[in-house]
């Protein structure tokens, strides 16, 4: 015995088929009595089997079509099919994007193969794309040849498949040269290492303390490396792991420490790591962001690095739209394979203070779309399935996800069967106020799969600058840039080259003392070639010259600056982050040689009863010679060394003004008896 409501959704089923009959149909069966409906009802069943090829084991999916006008659009998606029937095709707009799609499906099924799809879309109407492949099958889209009708790309567009670039991320075909640490245009450099911290808090399972350490290190080394507002030298974690290892820490702190020992030593692992997350001159990820990009992760990388470079970057890309401001167009769309990783699953991760939910809010106002694929949509919050405007399933197996689909797309619990029982490239779209849920036919997108390996990739790397092979010489580590960075074929003799550069640094590591006289001859230098080369390391901040007064002459000297040090560092050399001047160095190591000379046993910064600058001993007589450029605490280094003990104490100023100075603040202190206050310029040492 049919119920009215099974007979009412029949009539529903027959509407898109036979038109109006099926409402004359439902009104013919509510005007009868009992006996009439039953009759009524078998006719309307006897209709249904032969408009619906109804049957007793199974009928088709029926999901009520959309209109040809709510189905019209810029990006062709596929063809609405109802009772077997193709009746028009379905397309997506601009918007659709902007407010978010989600893809979700079996593997097999085609939800790469759909994203693809939009991806040509997205190509033919010049809007840029970026790709996070977690499986190297995006790879495969630029074997497309324009076979697909309504999918050629026309001609005199400037994205084609030739522009579409792959960075093979851990892996050295096509490598990626980026560092995290330089943060997006206009963002705060403090505000985004608390992001990073934020974001390793999760793919790495630390927590508050690590993030501490993070932010501290980070922030230090951003402001020892530049100078001024705009940073345009960035550290990176073997910049981190060196500081980290320096600090001294006990019980809860040491576990801290070590936890973050443990995550910054795994980006500094092997060449490929180095070269993704520690490049000295970063990749622009917002040049990148204006051209086709597949970003394709290496499965043998280990997953807290997939996991960390995945959300980084989205967090990147959030905070950049944000400082562009708002837009109604659409700018860029990201395509986010196996999104599901990104989201917190055990007990533990859910705590873990990090979440997405701000980007998936927030980003849509900024003209930046987001399309969401995965196996799992219960694997999801509900701010991303909450936040998908246009929603695609095809095949699904797991109850759960079954379950999440049903009750994301409003259907009843008779037509969630129908997930289950979705063809290879058959799909229920759902579109938020425009298409209730159909049935859509997505096109095989024509590629020739496995054609693209490694070796094609590295000879096809053609962007200037990101992934060529000159371009990665220069981020091998620990070795320093090969080749004539700076000569051009007509450049004169005495342009420097890259190797004159990398010497000179080198050399004042070696010889901080040498005067430029000397540090010419050793290094092979003509007067002329040796000073510009001099003056292009001042300029790219790595060196500060300091001038050092003698009595008879001045000679000009070296500081290695943060940037320098680091560049040393990159290249293999061993450089304490020794706080000495290289005035005050300059003047220890010619006070020590007086000593010498006149026979004394000399020690440079020795820990003997204290840590004088040099202490002098000659038979039982013991003496501290604190050499003082103005920079230190002067009385707090004499009550120390009048503490420890030593028979003479000597104040050596590396100026006559500095000499008087020290001369009144020891008398004010009553330790004149105590203490000998002279200047560099009493000693022989010039």
């Amino acid at each position: 015995m049919w119920k009215d409501e099974e007979i009412r959704e029949l009539c529903r089923k027959l509407r898109p088929v036979i038109g109006e009959k099926a409402d004359k149909l439902w009104t013919l069966y509510l005007v009868e009595d009992e006996k009439g409906r039953r009759d009524m009802a078998l006719e309307i069943e006897l209709v249904a089997e032969k408009y619906l090829r109804k049957d007793s084991l199974q009928e088709p999916i029926l999901l009520e079509p959309p209109s040809v006008a709510d189905s019209a659009g810029l990006f062709l998606l596929g063809d609405v099919v109802y009772n077997d029937k193709v009746l028009h095709k379905l397309s997506l707009g601009p918007e659709d994007f902007v407010k978010q799609i989600g893809i979700f499906s079996i593997t097999g099924e085609g939800k790469t193969n759909t994203a693809m799809l939009l991806a040509l879309q997205l190509l033919k109407f010049r809007i840029p794309f970026l790709v996070i492949d977690w499986k190297r099958s995006w790879r495969n889209l630029l074997t497309y040849k324009g076979r697909l009708p309504g999918h050629e790309l026309p001609a005199g567009n400037p994205f084609s498949m030739d522009d579409v670039q792959t960075f093979t991320i851990g892996r050295e075909a096509s490598p990626l040269l980026w560092n995290p640490f330089r943060p997006p245009p206009g963002a705060d450099p403090v505000t985004w290492i608390s992001t990073i911290a934020e974001v390793l808090e999760k793919s790495h399972m630390s927590g508050p303390g690590v993030a501490y350490y993070l932010t501290t290190i980070f922030s230090k080394l951003f402001r020892q490396l530049n100078a001024g507002d705009e940073a345009t030298f960035y550290p990176n974690f073997s910049d981190g792991l060196r500081e980290l290892q320096a600090i001294r820490a006990w019980e809860r702190e040491l576990k801290w420490k070590q936890t973050a020992l443990r995550i910054m030593s795994s980006f500094t692992l092997g060449r490929p790591a180095t070269q993704t997350f520690n490049a000295r001159d970063p990749v622009k990820l917002e040049q990148l962001l204006e051209k086709p990009v597949i970003f394709e992760l290496d499965l043998e990388m280990p997953k807290q690095l997939r996991v960390f470079f995945s959300e980084i970057i989205l967090r990147w890309i959030h905070l950049y739209r944000l400082n562009q401001g708002e837009t109604d167009k659409i700018r860029h769309v990201a395509f986010l394979e196996e999104i599901h990783n990104l989201f917190p699953q055990t007990k533990f991760e859910k705590e873990a203070h990090s979440s997405l939910e701000n980007v998936y809010r927030e980003i849509r106002g900024f003209g930046q779309g987001l399309v969401s694929i995965t196996q799992h949509p219960s694997l999801l919050p509900v701010y991303v399935l909450g936040n998908c405007h246009a929603q695609i399933y095809l095949g699904l197996q797991h109850e759960n996800d079954i379950r999440a689909a049903r009750q994301a797309l409003f259907l009843d619990e008779k037509k969630q069967e129908y997930l289950n029982r979705l063809e290879v490239g058959e799909a229920i779209v759902k579109v938020k106020n425009r298409i209730n849920p159909c049935l859509v036919r997505i096109p095989l997108v024509p590629l020739d799969k496995g054609e693209i390996g490694d070796e094609w990739l590295k000879k096809r790397q053609d962007f200037p600058g990101l992934s060529s092979p000159e371009s990665a010489k220069r981020h091998d580590f620990p070795h320093f840039p090969a080749g004539d960075k700076y000569r051009t074929a007509e450049s004169p003799e005495s342009v420097p080259t890259a190797e004159s550069v990398q010497g000179f640094l080198i050399d004042i590591l070696k010889h901080p003392l040498s005067s430029l006289v000397k540090r010419y001859e050793r290094l092979g230098l003509s007067m002329r070639k040796g000073n510009e080369t001099k003056r292009k390391l001042i300029e790219e901040e790595l060196i500060v010259p300091k001038t050092v007064v003698t009595r008879t002459t001045q000679m000009v000297l070296f500081e290695l600056t943060g940037k320098g040090k680091a560049r040393l560092r990159d290249l293999g050399y061993r450089v304490d982050d020794e706080q000495e001047g290289i005035v005050h160095k300059y003047w220890k190591s010619r006070v020590a040689d007086y000593y010498r000379n006149r026979g004394y046993e000399v020690l440079v910064e020795e820990r003997v009863n204290g840590r004088p600058d040099v202490i002098a001993m000659q038979g039982t007589k013991k003496a501290a010679l604190e050499i003082e450029t103005g920079s230190s605490d002067i009385i707090g280094n004499i009550e120390k060394n009048v503490k420890a003990g030593f028979q003479e104490i000597v104040c050596i100023a590396t100026s006559r003004e500095l000499e008087e100075k020290i001369r009144q603040e020891v008398r004010e202190r009553n330790l004149v008896r105590r203490v000998k206050v002279t200047s560099v310029f009493e000693f022989d040492v010039s």
